[in-house]
């Protein structure tokens, strides 16, 4: 018995060192709900530690099994509560982990928005300069355009002045033509004149 008294003891001491040891980590910067968690897992020891000894002292009363029931009973109810405070922190951890991401989600979209709105903002001055240079490009292919249709009748005229330099040019052809044919009638003439029978002889007396 003794020896379970100094177990429950030992226990007892455990569960105050790890309550000091989760405040002073609250202290140090560990987040809140680990800390909280701490805070129970001491609580849970300690308790356990006292119903521990209660258990022992029942065993000196004269309703020993009603005793340790009782004792047993807080036991249960203890761990139960405990057990609910752990369930209620790791949700509140979880929404606010959940909140975190939102804000985070909400923080990038933002960027990417301002990104969107600038990058829209900059093709609009582009354009503005396109269309300035557009404009003073179809100004100069419209002169570009009366150009040639000033410079057409020029170019009429010259063809006109060059008709007689032209005519003389068909003249000339014209006269290697018939000189051409000229040599060829005469070439001809002379092949026949060539393959004619020549007279005939004479005929003896």
């Amino acid at each position: 018995m003794m020896r379970r008294l100094q177990w429950c003891l030992l226990l007892l001491a455990l569960g105050w060192c790890s309550m000091a040891w989760s405040q002073d980590a609250a202290v140090a910067g560990v987040d809140r709900f680990e800390a909280e968690r701490q805070r129970i897992e001491a609580v849970r020891s300690q308790k356990l530690a006292e119903l521990e000894v209660e258990d022992e002292a029942c065993l000196s009363k004269f309703a020993v099994a009603s005793c340790q029931e009782a004792v047993a009973a807080r036991r249960r109810k203890m761990l139960a509560e405990l057990k609910r405070q752990e369930i209620k922190v790791n949700a509140a951890q979880h929404r606010q982990k959940g909140a975190e991401q939102l804000q985070h989600n909400a923080e990038k979209a933002a960027e990417h928005a301002a990104h969107e709105a600038e990058l829209q903002d900059k093709p609009d001055r582009k354009t503005q300069e396109d269309r300035q240079k557009e404009q003073d490009s179809k100004v100069l292919d419209h002169k570009n355009q009366a150009q040639p249709r000033t410079a057409a009748p020029t170019k009429k005229s010259t063809s006109a002045l060059d008709a007689p330099q032209i005519e003389k040019s068909r003249e000339a052809y014209a006269d290697k033509l018939n000189e051409l044919e000229k040599r060829r009638q005469e070439r001809d003439k002379n092949l026949k004149e060539k393959t004619s029978p020549s007279a005939p002889l004479p005929v003896p007396p």
